[in-house]
């Protein structure tokens, strides 16, 4: 009976947490620390906008022009690397979402292009849709056509326009690994937002009933590099899930109602205010979960349109909007605002409510289902008590053994073992 419940224990003890790790298990993504996550978004910045390159053709990136263009060919680039794969539909094909618009800066009709790529998770069925706008605008560029800077010409790179948030992006598209999640993510980069959300606006066309079905959120990301406060803003007349995202983002809801007057604008509702801007003018009020997250200073006063810092110029659109400059004036908070966004997405992305989980320890990021949180724990209390269990029958059997050799007058047990090769014979 002992060399029974021996081979019982070794048996759980073994099997019990392999199991329990089999099912939660999946694959981990890389666990990174803070220095280099910081690196890898100054890293992104730099390679997007072309920061080394002496011609800068990556400066000029308004809508519709050549600039325009190969920054998207930059980001297929760099997203490529991190081994996502292109998205293929009736709109889209090898990642290019390529559309025509009617360009009000320029009065023309021009053609843009919007960059899709998904990373796989364990059920295609469902999706998070995490976008940005790729453009950038500067009103020093008019006129010109060849998208070199020369020496001395004033230019903007557009970090806070836009850079920064194709940064964020790339770098989740890096850190988290494929087939861990329990649904795709979808990465969107808007082309000519400049140019009244047409990127955006043809996307949101795209999309068909199935498609709206499939996305549990969507998150889009703008004016981040530059603001003293970071806020997520779902609608002007809020959300049955504001509170809960209050509470997963740890970033400040953006209230248009208490922090002052809009804009006026031509949109659906007439007028712009630091929430409701950007793609939040198209896609809040569709149906979907839509979030928009950027940075600002709206805390005190009566606003107009977009306000980065209180008291301040904006950097947006101007040609202080280069890395040089933001770093030189504002490098804790662009760093402070793409880190923090960064790990808002993570999680988000790992709650349990969008089905997955992940958490921050010793300022390294880990990514993990919410199933392996818990699985250790669960092991854990499992095996303790199959042990106690085991104690108790033990203890019992042992108990009534003794009671039974006392009441029986029984000193000793005689086993005798006969050889059956002797007995044969």
């Amino acid at each position: 009976m002992k060399k029974l419940l021996y081979i019982f224990l070794a048996f759980m003890l073994i099997i019990l947490p392999s199991i329990s790790f089999s099912q939660a298990n999946y694959s981990y993504a890389a666990e990174i620390t803070e220095e280099t996550l910081n690196e890898q978004t100054v890293t992104y910045i730099k390679q997007f906008v072309g920061y080394d390159s002496p011609a800068k053709t990556l400066v000029d990136r308004r809508a519709g022009t050549q600039g325009e263009h190969a920054a998207a060919s930059q980001i297929i680039s760099l997203i490529s690397a991190n081994g996502l794969v292109a998205k293929n539909n009736d709109s889209t094909t090898s990642g290019i979402q390529s559309f025509e618009f009617y360009n009000p800066n320029t009065g023309k009709k021009e053609t843009s292009r919007n960059v899709i790529f998904t990373l796989k998770g364990l059920d295609s069925s469902k999706k998070v849709v995490i976008s940005c706008n790729y453009d950038n605008y500067y009103s020093g560029y008019i006129g010109q056509n060849d998208q070199v800077i020369t020496t001395g010409e004033k230019y903007s790179e557009g970090i806070n326009a836009s850079a920064a948030s194709v940064a964020v992006l790339l770098s989740l598209s890096k850190f988290i690994s494929a087939d861990t999640l329990p649904f795709d993510i979808d990465f969107v980069f808007f082309g000519a937002m400049y140019a009244d959300n047409a990127g955006a606006n043809y996307y949101n066309q795209t999309l068909n009933k199935t498609e709206r079905e499939q996305i549990l959120f969507m998150f889009d990301l703008s004016r981040i590099a530059v603001g003293s406060n970071l806020y997520f803003y779902t609608s002007e007349f809020g959300s049955k899930q504001d509170a809960y995202l209050a509470d997963k983002l740890g970033i400040k809801q953006f209230k248009n109602s208490v922090h002052g007057t809009g804009e006026t604008a031509n949109n659906n509702l007439g007028y712009v205010t630091g929430g409701y801007s950007d793609s939040a003018t198209v896609f809040a009020g569709t149906g979907l979960n839509y979030v928009h997250i950027f940075a600002g200073d709206y805390e005190t006063g009566v606003f107009s349109g977009i306000r980065e810092l209180d008291g301040q110029a904006n950097v947006l659109n101007t040609e202080n909007d280069k890395y040089d400059y933001i770093v030189s004036t504002h490098k804790k908070m662009l760093l402070n605002n793409t880190k923090t966004i960064f790990l808002a997405l993570d999680n988000l992305l790992s709650d349990e409510n969008i089905v997955s989980s992940g958490e921050i320890k010793n300022g390294a990021i880990n990514y993990q289902l919410i199933n392996n949180n818990y699985s250790h724990w669960i092991t854990f209390f499992v095996i303790m008590i199959c042990l106690i269990i085991a104690i108790v029958i033990h203890y019992t059997i042992s108990k009534k053994t003794v009671k039974y050799a006392i009441d029986n007058k029984i000193t000793g047990v005689m086993i005798q073992v006969e050889d059956d090769k002797k007995e044969d014979e």
